[in-house]
């Protein structure tokens, strides 16, 4: 599908960080009206959002629901992986 080095393809498909967030109507409706250009995933009961621009969009989501259980953590293979091919490792 895609070849590179991996810091690249991170880069190029994820951003640096990327957000997770309890699977949760409330707060996919915000990131759906807040921030339309996000792409989210939902795995294992958990939200990942991915946006090309994190630090201002993740801050503000990190603000609102954090105490729900949100959390930052560095993009990976795994994340692109699952982006490309838009399949669960589990499938």
């Amino acid at each position: 599908i895609e070849q590179g080095v991996p810091r690249e393809l991170i880069a190029k498909h994820i951003g640096a960080e990327v957000l997770e967030v309890p699977d949760h109507e409330e707060i996919k409706r915000y990131i759906e009206s807040e921030f339309p250009d996000a792409h989210m995933e939902t795995i294992n009961e958990r939200i990942q959002v991915f946006s090309a621009r994190p630090r201002g969009v993740f801050d503000r989501i990190m603000d609102r629901f954090r105490s729900r259980g949100a959390i930052m953590r560095d993009a990976n293979l795994e994340d692109v992986f699952l982006k490309l091919t838009g399949r669960r490792l589990r499938e």
